[in-house]
């Protein structure tokens, strides 16, 4: 696919109300500092040792960079090949945030569309990988399950500060009312936020522009 292609209207909606929730300061732009805040946040709530701690600065900080890394690697099979200068904006947000400039809304958007509309696109198995990251990070007690108190304190640290809407993700995503939801759940319900059209899907369902 031509990643010159626009993203659906609704995948496109999701994408920016993602980087909004990021956007903790709320004044249309993020730079190195705002994601090493957010890494802080993360080692401080959950009292990460030096090892994840880390791994959970190469997914925020250096989150572009690790997907471009992701790509050249996936590169060394030809069956797999990523052309990357189908991606000149992810390497720019990526360049920037490697020294401390400023990404805008529109760049993280245009950058997340290059990602997803390359074939091969690398996004979903990168994606998958950081997201199962943050369930063994939310995971305090490692028994392979989150708690709502857990996810509630996780996605506090990425700027999502209403509990009731995470709440309310947490009991689509638990069904039966177990008290418990496991990786591939969290995992996948995260993947069709960002790539899917479902409009009552869990995440969709509850985060919409009115919880900023």
């Amino acid at each position: 696919m031509d990643a010159k292609v626009p993203l659906n209207p609704f995948v496109e909606t999701k994408v920016r109300m993602w980087y909004r929730l990021h956007n903790k300061k709320r004044n249309g732009f993020m730079n190195r500092a705002d994601f090493i805040e957010m890494t802080d946040s993360f080692i401080k709530e959950f009292k990460l040792d030096a090892e994840m701690a880390e791994e959970i600065r190469s997914w925020l900080v250096n989150g572009w960079t690790a997907l471009i890394k992701f790509m050249k690697n996936s590169a060394d099979d030809p069956k797999t090949s990523i052309p990357l200068d189908k991606i000149p904006t992810v390497s720019m947000v990526a360049e920037k945030l490697s020294k401390d400039g400023t990404i805008t809304e529109d760049e993280y958007v245009k950058a997340y569309a290059e990602s997803l509309q390359i074939d091969p696109s690398p996004f979903p198995a990168c994606f998958s990988e950081m997201v199962s990251f943050f369930f063994k990070v939310f995971d305090t007690d490692k028994d392979g399950y989150l708690i709502e108190k857990d996810m509630v304190r996780g996605w506090r640290c990425f700027g999502i500060d209403n509990a009731k809407a995470v709440k309310a993700v947490f009991a689509d995503l638990d069904p039966t009312g177990s008290g418990k939801v496991d990786r591939d759940t969290y995992v996948g319900a995260w993947m069709e936020y960002m790539t899917g059209m479902n409009k009552s899907a869990p995440i969709a369902k509850h985060f919409t522009p009115d919880i900023l």
